[in-house]
């Protein structure tokens, strides 16, 4: 009768800890999916910011000429019609 006790006492261990284990787990598992959430927020502004600055740099770029043209265009406009 002893050794039974001593078996089920030993399965209750067991369960006591894959249960403990279980709730890891799922602590673990909600900090990834955390991490996952935190880093898709970080990812969308980093391409936001990526936009940004491309289009920063293309009207540095052509920005000049193109107001040239437009200030050309009104005159010409202007001074025909």
């Amino acid at each position: 009768m002893q050794k039974l006790n001593d078996s089920l006492s030993e399965v209750q261990d067991v369960m006591r800890q894959n249960l403990t284990d279980l709730l890891d787990k799922g602590t673990k598992l909600d900090e990834v999916a955390n991490s996952a959430s935190k880093l898709k927020d970080s990812s969308k502004q980093f391409a936001d910011q990526s936009k940004m600055l491309n289009l920063q740099a293309l009207l540095k770029q052509w920005g000049v000429l193109i107001a040239m043209a437009l200030v050309m265009l009104f005159i010409l406009w202007w001074r025909f019609f």
